[in-house]
């Protein structure tokens, strides 16, 4: 039994298969037998290979007509993403391109009626008038291209000056996987008084420098540093984009500063951290209060949480509670951040109105200094 591709050049028999191995359509596990070219090494389920049999490897499209688009299974850009130059949102899986500019489009865009072309092209053209649709924004050293968002990709961000998801229309710079909310990206101050660093304002800017706060290194040649960072250059005092965010928070009865809780969603699994608790000299690994000024580190079980908290965005008190597990189906988010939580993890929670909170969104309100 054999199919025929449109987009193909060889015929693809249907082969049982000894090992696992991934469709090239869908990207889903293939088990069992499948459909295959084995001079190419391509491999689709059934199912994917009829959906797709008429499907052409080139077309025109009236919106780039001067040149072929050609058939591409798989995104370009990083994570295997790619953005559709007509409804400009990034997604993953097959689209057309051109092999001689960077104009590319997903299969929706590519197969829509001319109608459709005129009416996306008109939106297109609106927002160009409302938002320039490349910005170079004075916190990245990147132009940030505007998007607007999809729930198709596979791929989740967040915004990284508020850490909430994406939605709507937003700037980004794909390479780095730096976005920002369209809303946020005029939000986010040159300067900022810090209580990290109460003697000088600290001014953002393009440096090679070591953060005070996490202690890691900031070089623009690393693309995770591609962000301006804040500093005093008269104290030499850093701070990187997500560190400035941070805030002390809790008063120590033996410390003159307020310490600031770092939880597990400040933290980088990818970097090494050597903070040493100061009450009983042994490393910090999990979550702990840290004074910036003065270098100072306590394990939560040398500086409690506080039991009950209050947070700007809730009307009733926060209690310290044990693990929640409240979602039937296996989903557990913060109410503030929106990001998914460790059900294994304590929490703030609010039983009234069953509102669940990480412990360090409670303790480190964004940013109301600046």
């Amino acid at each position: 039994m054999e199919i025929k591709l449109a987009s193909h050049e060889h015929s693809m028999g249907y082969h049982c298969l000894d090992d696992e191995t991934d469709d090239r359509w869908c990207r889903e596990t293939i088990c069992g037998a499948a459909y295959a070219c084995v001079r190419c090494e391509l491999w689709l389920h059934e199912l994917c290979a009829k959906a797709i049999q008429y499907l052409p490897r080139e077309i025109t499209h009236p919106l780039h007509s001067h040149y072929h688009l050609i058939l591409n299974w798989s995104g370009s850009g990083s994570f295997g993403s790619f953005t559709c130059d007509l409804c400009l949102k990034i997604s993953s899986g097959t689209y057309y391109s051109c092999c001689r500019c960077s104009f590319e489009l997903d299969l929706v865009c590519a197969f829509a009626s001319s109608d459709d072309h005129v009416a996306r092209k008109k939106r297109q053209r609106s927002n160009a008038d409302r938002e320039k649709q490349i910005m170079q924004h004075y916190c990245h050293i990147h132009p940030l291209i505007l998007y607007k968002h999809s729930n198709e990709g596979e791929h989740d961000y967040n915004c990284r000056w508020c850490d909430k998801p994406l939605t709507g229309i937003f700037y980004g710079c794909k390479s780095c996987g730096f976005f920002l909310h369209e809303f946020c990206s005029d939000k986010i101050p040159k300067t900022l008084n810090h209580p990290f660093h109460p003697s000088h304002p600290l001014r953002l800017d393009f440096v090679d420098a070591t953060c005070n706060a996490c202690t890691q290194q900031i070089k623009l040649s690393n693309k995770d540093f591609s962000t301006a960072a804040y500093g005093c250059q008269i104290c030499n005092f850093n701070l990187d984009f997500g560190c400035a965010k941070l805030l002390p928070t809790l008063n120590h009865e033996g410390h003159n500063h307020c310490l600031t809780y770092v939880g597990p969603t400040f933290r980088d699994p990818t970097r090494k951290y050597h903070f040493q608790c100061s009450s009983c000299r042994e490393l910090c690994l999990d979550t702990f209060y840290r004074c910036v000024q003065c270098d100072l580190n306590l394990h939560l079980k040398c500086a409690p949480v506080p039991p009950l908290a209050k947070h700007r965005y809730h009307r009733h008190p926060l209690l310290l509670n044990q693990p929640v597990r409240e979602d039937e189906i296996g989903e557990y988010y913060c109410d503030i951040c929106e990001k998914e939580r460790d059900p294994t993890h304590e929490v703030y929670y609010c039983q009234k109105c069953t509102y669940i909170a990480h412990i360090e969104c409670v303790l480190n309100e964004v940013a109301p200094f600046l």
